[in-house]
């Protein structure tokens, strides 16, 4: 459920969107009444109308993807996708290749960073479609005191219509596809002439100031939210009692947002105290972005997720991203679970410094809060309170009782690969170790099964993983000043964080092996198996 970005190939997305493009165009069709308005970025222009705007994820983003439409008509099959281009895009480590770059001592590159065209943009998110930087037209043109650039070009079945405005901080582009068969029929006759009236309808406006969002007060940081999606129909931005939390809704369903944010509160107090942030010496103040899409068809689209994804949190965008469907008690339970499930990952990527743990520990305490139910004001976190779908005591039970359990070494050491492709075993096996542990640290367990050392593995773990990683962000922080200084200029804010991604995987390894011998390397592993089984087996 903790969802992870994929980068490189994983833009065949894109190629994808065009398919949408090959059904043919509604007669009647023009432009919006409503403005695309992007605040953030300064510019608007009159998008087609009957066309539902996606806000781009992370991955995209990084792509320099702001959004994408498509039409609601069926059979329409229009694509827009908006672009922007700046010249972070171009430094190493971004998706476009650097004209030049030097090797640091870490033996990684740095440049300065260059302002990447649409052919690089189009060469990298439709490798394989895009054949020829030389256009097949090309005009340059100016309105309004903006120099604006129309270029067309041939992609797999489709015909792309590309505007292009430069500006000083970073380039707009405008893409608009359609099938070439359809360009050329009697019906898409209107469809090039939409095209020149949506593309030559771009305006720059003023734009935000570009702030650093951790330095923001609440309520700045919530009426820059409500800038940033002000583009997208159907959405709002709402606050929530604590002031720890943004929600993002295109839902209509007023009770289950209401409850929703009721148990992301709830969850967070429980978190709070398992997981007290003065106990590893930390100050919490991040604001969780939630966005809660109204439909399954929208929020999979937003994420790329196949059906039978309920809720995930990427700690790229540090966004929690669910869906509230129609009103069904048992879909509703479920989604609920995942919330709960999917805000301890984005509690703890928070709380740890954006650190990364094993699989046992992250989806272990994710179901553990799953079942989360409250009454009269009391918690119960019994594996009966859960949603059917995400109740791991049955499985748990018969694989215990039929030696069915991996070998508890190797689990608790699997890669997050090795980890997922034992899939429900693996989340079963994890939930029961983490519920053993939280039953016996509250003094729940006899001592048939319980040890008082063991009261010490989660938090050992927690602050020897912190520390890991802590110690390894101060070294790649120290690079990058000395990169900078070579350079003379300052860190950027974006240079300033750093987190997991920025860590080798030789170097995270480390740091795993560091918390797994501050924890589970101070007991009996084999004795704690035996009696692991053997209280799973028991019925709890």
């Amino acid at each position: 459920m903790d969802m992870k970005p994929r980068f490189g190939r994983m833009f065949a997305l894109l190629p994808f969107l065009l398919l949408f493009a090959l059904a043919g165009f509604a007669e009647g069709q023009g432009l919006s009444k409503t403005l695309y308005k992007d605040r953030v970025n300064g510019f608007k222009f009159r998008p087609p109308s009957k066309y539902d705007t996606v806000p781009a994820r992370d991955d995209l983003q990084a792509l320099g993807i702001l959004s994408w439409m498509d039409s609601q008509v069926e059979e329409s099959g229009g694509i827009v996708i908006v672009i922007r281009l700046d010249d972070a895009h171009g430094r190493a480590g971004g998706p476009y290749k650097a004209k030049s770059s030097k090797k640091s001592k870490r033996g990684k590159s740095r440049v300065r960073g260059r302002r990447p065209a649409l052919t690089d943009f189009l060469s990298v998110a439709f490798d394989g479609l895009f054949r020829s930087k030389i256009p097949m037209e090309e005009r340059a043109f100016k309105l309004k005191g903006v120099q604006g650039l129309h270029r067309k070009w041939r992609m797999g079945l489709s015909v792309l219509d590309a505007y292009t405005y430069k500006g000083s901080q970073a380039d707009i582009h405008l893409l608009y596809f359609v099938d070439q068969a359809f360009a050329r029929s009697k019906s898409g006759k209107k469809w090039p002439g939409m095209h020149v009236k949506s593309g030559r309808s771009f305006e720059r406006m003023a734009a935000a100031k570009e702030v650093d969002l951790s330095t923001l007060s609440y309520d700045a940081l919530l009426r820059y939210h409500k800038v940033q999606d002000a583009q997208y129909k159907d959405w709002r931005v709402m606050s929530t009692p604590s002031k720890k939390y943004i929600v993002k809704t295109s839902s209509k369903r007023g009770a289950f947002i209401k409850n929703a944010i009721t148990r992301l509160e709830r969850s967070r107090k429980l978190f709070e105290k398992d997981f007290p942030p003065e106990f590893f010496g930390r100050e919490l103040n991040a604001v969780s972005v939630v966005r809660i899409c109204s439909t399954a068809e929208e929020f999979h689209k937003y994420g790329g997720t196949n059906p039978g994804v309920a809720g995930w949190f990427n700690p790229r965008s540090e966004e929690l991203v669910l869906y509230s469907g129609k009103k069904d008690k048992e879909r509703d339970a479920l989604t609920y679970g995942v919330m709960s499930h999917e805000a301890f990952h984005q509690y703890c990527h928070f709380l740890f410094d954006r650190a990364e743990a094993h699989r046992w520990f992250d989806e272990g305490h994710g179901d553990y809060y799953a079942a989360a139910a409250w009454f009269k004001g009391k918690v119960y976190l019994k594996p009966e309170t859960a949603s059917k779908s995400i109740n791991r005591l049955p499985m748990a039970q018969e694989l215990a009782r039929a030696g069915g359990m991996m070998p508890l070494e190797e689990h608790l050491n699997f890669t997050h690969s090795e980890w997922q492709r034992h899939s429900l075993r693996s989340y079963a096996q994890s939930w029961s170790i983490i519920y053993m542990l939280r039953q016996g640290a509250l003094g729940k367990l006899s001592k048939r099964y319980w040890k008082k050392e063991y009261a010490s593995i989660i938090p050992n773990y927690m602050k020897a993983l912190l520390k890991g990683y802590e110690d390894e962000y101060a070294l790649i922080l120290e690079e990058r000043r000395k990169a900078a200084a070579e350079d003379e200029r300052e860190l950027t804010p974006a240079e300033l964080k750093v987190s997991r991604q920025d860590i080798d995987e030789v170097s995270r390894e480390i740091i795993w092996e560091d918390a797994m011998e501050a924890s589970w390397g101070t007991i009996d592993l084999d004795e704690f198996e035996e009696r692991w089984i053997g209280y799973i087996s028991s019925g709890i």
